[in-house]
């Protein structure tokens, strides 16, 4: 995990998805609304690994399993820059459940910009209305967002 304050990044969640008739059927109560319920997985890694270390950059592989499903991250620091790279791996052996990876998150914005493959689309930040609240979801073809 990394730790802001008393907020915590990196941090995989396991939201119930309802049981629709589609792996892709779930709503707002399940995973869009901020109280909804979901699991913590904060257990114990498996394996803490150094895999690469060089001048140039350092990979940490981090592996972890719960309920049958297992889970390899690999987190890279590259000399000289800010950015952190998160890249997961993945084997879900959960039906009816969504694995969230969750980085929160301060941001004073009215809107957000999602690209996607042929364009980009702006959805509203504030979640006053029923409208608003109804289009949580994002497109699986986002590739990044500004």
């Amino acid at each position: 995990m990394f730790y802001t304050g008393d907020i915590e990044g990196n941090e995989l969640q396991v939201y119930y998805g309802g049981g629709g008739d589609w792996p892709w059927d779930i709503g707002w109560d399940a995973v869009g609304s901020p109280s909804a319920p979901f699991t913590r997985l904060n257990n114990k890694p498996t394996g803490i690994d150094i895999i690469e270390q060089t001048a140039e950059k350092a990979t940490v592989l981090i592996t972890r399993e719960w309920e049958g499903s297992t889970f390899a991250q690999f987190i890279t620091l590259t000399n000289g820059s800010d950015k952190v790279d998160v890249h997961f791996e993945v084997s879900w052996a959960m039906a009816n459940h969504t694995l969230k990876l969750a980085f929160p998150v301060k941001a004073d914005a009215d809107k957000a910009t999602y690209e996607v493959a042929y364009g980009a689309f702006q959805r509203s930040t504030v979640r006053e209305t029923a409208w608003d609240r109804a289009r949580f979801e994002q497109s699986w073809g986002i590739s990044g967002w500004t």
